[in-house]
């Protein structure tokens, strides 16, 4: 408030003031400062791009239409955006119109290639052709010409490589393995570059996309050579532990690809790391006249698996996670937008360990019923972004996780380790169901 007091002219504080008082249910707050930001948007493109918040602000609240009109107007407009395609297709997703959805994405695949042939912005419009082809739900095939044509137009060599990767991953989508594994093989030393040592951002702004490129049946071996052993090495040249772990999920990824379930159990272990299905999560719960990080919702306050609540006019209950990836990330985005996971940490004594997490986007984390840890941000999930130290009760530890989240890509990485972040042989974890009582009653 003081920022935009003083300096009205800078726009971002306005539009976090709008951010924030969207999360504590304020509509009127939220439009007076989305308002402001508008007012002062120092060019087009963000003054789009807090239209798009407007059109947020407008859903979050109910008045869908409202939402609708207005990312549609945005849309039509000659400095073509995306990112209002993606909103927009949320949008319809939510209100169950996938057909909607997938119109709303082809129009804006015709508009980026007429503004392509007219040369209209054409580096900007390649930009977006290469955001669409990652998100949509389009034919892949549609995309291919036009990424060889961005891969001969760009001159950045990050954006470049950036359309190489999409034309490999639109390739392996469309049935087109072998293409895609000779486009991958050849660059992987570039990708690695791209998405590690400039960028280094979360899972959503890359490695989903990278591992669904690995998980592909037909190349294995891109996942066990080529992108990991070259990954590990470029962990070791600049100390990059983050990306060490990557690389062993990585691997424990390929071993589950090929049917080897305990060296992948076994490299779950050593990172400390459950398996996914060994979490319960349940969701989502409606926030439309509450704030969703300060909100207590009912599972927040007691836990059942067995339980069945209703929220909304729907039935929601605990079951397992599995976004079908074993990555490490646990992607809510996929499973219905669940606000909460539960799962028990097993320790055979008194333990100091850490507890390493990286959510997108807003997360509280309780252990045996006490709350150790919140974080209210809007960013990308990164492997080990927070770490607590804790120590750990023999017998069996309640976690639960409360993730709330803005829009697009939602879930977490969770990991239990020493001070090095190396995962413990003796630490186990398990499903609300295989443990028979809590630690209160047991201790």
């Amino acid at each position: 408030k003081i920022a935009v007091q003083k300096w009205p002219q800078f726009y971002y504080p306005a539009k976090r003031l709008a951010d924030i008082a969207i999360e504590k249910a304020d509509f009127k707050t939220a439009l007076k400062y989305s308002d402001l930001a508008i007012e002062y948007s120092p060019s087009e493109y963000l003054r789009d791009l807090n239209y798009v918040q407007r059109a947020m602000i407008y859903w979050r609240f109910g008045r869908l239409n409202e939402a609708e009109n207005l990312l549609i107007k945005i849309i039509k407009k000659e400095n073509f955006m995306v990112h209002p395609v993606a909103i927009l297709s949320e949008l319809y997703t939510s209100k169950g119109e996938p057909e909607k959805a997938i119109r709303v994405q082809h129009q804006a695949l015709n508009k980026l290639t007429e503004n392509i042939r007219n040369d209209k912005n054409r580096v900007n419009q390649y930009e977006e052709l290469i955001y669409l082809s990652y998100i949509t739900r389009l034919p892949a095939a549609a995309f291919i010409p036009l990424l060889k044509n961005a891969v001969k137009t760009l001159e950045n060599p990050d954006s470049r490589m950036n359309a190489k990767f999409a034309l490999g991953l639109s390739e392996l989508r469309a049935g087109n393995a072998q293409k895609a594994g000779e486009i991958f093989e050849q660059h992987s030393h570039e990708l690695i570059d791209l998405l590690t040592l400039k960028y280094n951002r979360g899972w959503g702004t890359g490695w989903k996309y990278l591992f669904e490129a690995m998980d592909s049946g037909n190349n294995k071996k891109l996942a066990n050579n080529s992108f990991s052993e070259e990954l590990l090495k470029t962990a070791k040249a600049t100390g990059r532990k983050d990306l060490e772990f990557i690389a062993r999920f990585s691997k424990a990824r390929f071993y589950g690809n090929i049917g080897q379930t305990e060296n992948m159990q076994r490299e779950y272990r050593s990172l400390g790391t459950p398996l996914e299905n060994e979490w319960r999560i349940i969701g989502p719960f409606s926030t439309r006249h509450v704030s969703g990080f300060d909100h207590a919702f009912p599972p927040e306050t007691h836990q059942d698996v067995h339980k069945i609540y209703t929220d909304n006019q729907q039935s929601l209950e605990w079951h397992p996670a599995n976004d079908g990836y074993s990555d490490g990330y646990i992607d809510l985005r996929s499973q219905l937008k669940n606000p909460f996971a539960w799962i028990y940490v097993y320790s055979p004594d008194r333990r100091k360990v850490q507890m390493r997490l990286g959510a997108d986007e807003a997360c509280k984390l309780w252990l045996n019923d006490e709350l150790i840890s919140q974080r209210y941000l809007q960013k990308d999930a990164q492997l080990d972004r927070d770490l607590v130290t804790v120590v750990l009760r023999p017998g069996d530890n309640k976690v639960l996780l409360k993730i709330t989240n803005t829009n697009l890509d939602y879930g977490f990485y969770f990991r239990v380790t020493d001070e090095k972040g190396e995962g413990f042989s003796d630490i186990t974890f398990h499903s609300p169901e295989s443990v028979k009582t809590n630690y209160s009653q047991r201790y």
